[in-house]
């Protein structure tokens, strides 16, 4: 054999055992993920968690450990409390970095999951320190409207409502629009602008009269009165 082609096949032979281990990893990652669902569908999060956090800890930088990390995120927002999902965070910089793509998942995913368990005040703590940290997020406007859900929940209707109208302005097309446009009418309602509300009605059912907001929204204006009783 000549040196290249001795050299040619020690390369062949070390692409072939990388391949090897990427199946291999690929391998593990599926029966962590079965073991990892079986665990949640008993409603064994704590479990799940201590087992993605080991699996992940243990290969650091490697595909298994991605696949654990990732399976972490989902044990986390099954049920775990604040402080794991603060934990969680940490765990996921130090697995993708500071400014990866996952970290900025995962910041939406733990202020999210504070709204779900009612958690308002820490849910909007959150989600103002996500959207100033990723300003150009996907989740952006997600984020700007469940802060204004968050506010709503603790009767802050003054605030609500540029914070609703914000999240509007920056994406006007959102999937969310039509949410928004009948939120905007309900706090106008209870902040006491009735031709407030009235527009905002207007609006959400000739731009989205398809949408499931439109019938709600009819509805409301129907029963809308010409003012406020003194």
């Amino acid at each position: 054999m000549s040196a290249i082609e001795h050299v040619l096949g020690r390369g062949g032979e070390s692409s072939r055992r990388r391949a090897r281990l990427a199946t291999i990893d690929d391998l593990r990652g599926k029966a962590l993920s079965r073991q990892i669902e079986q665990l949640l569908v008993q409603r064994r999060t704590e479990d799940a968690i201590a087992r993605c956090r080991t699996a992940a800890a243990a290969e650091p930088g490697t595909a298994y450990a991605r696949t654990a990390t990732h399976l972490l995120l989902r044990a986390c927002g099954q049920g775990i409390a604040n402080a794991g999902l603060d934990e969680m965070l940490e765990l996921f910089t130090g697995q993708f970095g500071a400014n990866g793509p996952n970290l900025e998942y995962a910041h939406y995913h733990a202020a999210v999951r504070c709204y779900e368990t009612s958690e308002f005040e820490l849910a909007q703590t959150r989600l103002d320190r996500f959207c100033r940290k990723f300003p150009k997020s996907r989740w952006q406007t997600d984020a700007r409207v469940t802060q204004g859900l968050c506010m709503i929940r603790r009767n802050d209707h003054a605030q609500a409502l540029p914070t609703l109208t914000r999240a509007l302005g920056e994406d006007p097309d959102s999937p969310r629009a039509p949410q928004v446009l009948f939120l905007v009418a309900w706090i106008q309602l209870q902040l006491g602008d009735i031709q407030a509300a009235r527009e905002a009605l207007e609006r959400l059912v000739a731009r989205h009269p398809d949408s499931l907001y439109a019938p709600k929204a009819r509805q409301l204006h129907e029963r809308l009165p010409a003012h406020l009783p003194e």
